[in-house]
């Protein structure tokens, strides 16, 4: 453990959207109501594995928007290890389901004042940033590796500017959450946002129920509550808990936070800050349009999935997808001179390019299956052996770092074994 605290400053870095099997079960027995045997069940005739993998899916997309209503450049986190990384800014990994705010608060204010602290709501990682850079490196020596609960701590340093400006010392509202005080929000963005972060929401609250309460204050442009896809029922989206309030003026937005701080919206208490989610948004399509000006673009309904796991079959490979749309084939090329190993690839085709471009957005970004992480491309005519090469060599150089990492792991639990 000494040995990987010494390493804690160095640039190795993990998948950012990254949840822990644990957590991901934690979550959705909480989320469903059930047990967590319930979750991993293997003989409800559906696969576990595929259960676990749409549930981290699930969870992926909700830390993303969640993320990005923070302010966060998610483009920053894509595990780009020669990114220059921040002095003040790190991210927190490996936390237990349902870690809160304060918790984070409790173990790492003592090395110093921080500026900004984003916890998505399942509480599985964070970002941390300190005002003072001595102060950060400080807390990460100090507490890298080492016990939270029952988990280890993993630490690294985030990229420059994934959170954007870099803070200051700035007053906080009554619940000690950090975020500035009501009368001077907003005074670090010369563009004076006039949009309103709303977070806490009742499930069943409206967009109208929303859009009322804020038009006490001022003239609202709009009120959007976020919504994610219902799998049961597509017809009828679900929220997400936060949503955003825009005025036609920075002052009535500053107003509407001194004035309606805390008050309550169908028996639940709001929690208001200025949002730069819009100037965010802007920036991330540019970005986008950078991206997919040099990447592939979709071209037919059919995905091809690398990295897949020898453990996984036809089946759950199938029973993945068909959660986004009607499939017409599945194909899991196997290796010549076997009956049932197949080569680590295979292709999933939909009926429309609408389901595919969907099951690509949502499996795209971190979904693991039996532990291993999905890489998802747009299929190309081009034959087996030529995929085949080309997903060898692009696994093959990532082998060594992925096996130093495994040691690094073990190393760490042991010496927690060995503790207990």
């Amino acid at each position: 453990a000494a040995k990987l605290k010494s390493e804690s400053t160095s640039g190795h870095n993990w998948n950012s959207l990254f949840l822990g099997t644990n957590a991901v079960v934690d979550a959705m027995a909480k989320r469903y109501n059930t047990e967590k045997s319930a979750i991993l069940d293997t003989e409800s005739g559906h696969s576990a594995a595929v259960r676990v993998a749409l549930g981290e899916t699930q969870l992926v997309s909700e830390t993303r928007d969640f993320l990005m209503s923070h302010g966060v450049h998610l483009e920053l986190l894509d595990g780009n290890s020669n990114r220059k990384r921040s002095n003040t800014t790190f991210l927190v990994k490996n936390l237990p389901f349902g870690t809160k705010t304060s918790e984070l608060e409790e173990i790492f204010s003592p090395f110093g004042l921080i500026g900004n602290l984003v916890l998505p709501p399942a509480g599985v990682s964070a970002l941390v940033e300190f005002t003072e850079a001595s102060h950060a490196k400080a807390a990460l020596q100090r507490l890298a590796y080492t016990s939270f609960k029952h988990l280890p701590l993993f630490l690294e340093w985030a990229p420059v500017g994934v959170l954007g400006a870099p803070p200051t010392a700035t007053p906080t509202n009554a619940d000690g959450a950090g975020e500035p005080a009501a009368d001077d929000a907003g005074s670090t963005d010369p563009q004076k946002t006039c949009t309103v972060f709303v977070k806490n929401l009742n499930f069943c609250t409206s967009d109208d129920s929303l859009m009322s309460l804020f038009a006490r204050v001022g003239k609202v442009r709009s009120a959007k509550i976020a919504r994610k896809r219902n799998m049961k029922d597509p017809s009828r989206p679900l929220s997400m808990g936060f949503g955003f309030v825009e005025y036609v003026s920075h002052k009535e937005a500053s107003r509407a936070i001194r004035e309606l701080q805390h008050v309550e919206l169908d028996s639940h208490r709001l929690e208001l800050k200025l949002s730069y989610h819009q100037q965010h948004q802007a920036s991330k399509e540019k970005t986008e349009e950078r991206k997919t000006s040099s990447s592939v673009k979709q071209v037919s309904a059919k995905v091809l999935v690398r990295n897949i796991p020898f453990e996984a079959t036809k089946k759950e490979l199938g029973e993945l997808f068909k959660t986004f749309g009607e499939l017409k084939t599945v194909r899991l090329p196997r290796k010549f001179g076997t009956k049932s190993e197949h080569r680590g690839f295979g292709f999933v085709e939909y009926l429309t390019k609408e389901d595919a471009g969907r099951a690509f957005e949502a499996l795209g970004h971190s979904t693991h299956l039996y532990g291993r992480r999905l890489v998802l491309e747009w299929a190309q005519e081009e034959g087996l052996e030529e995929i085949r090469k080309r997903t060898s060599k692009h696994f093959y150089a990532q082998q060594q770092s992925l096996d130093k990492k495994k040691i690094k792991l073990d190393e760490v639990f042991g010496h927690h074994k060995l503790k207990n």
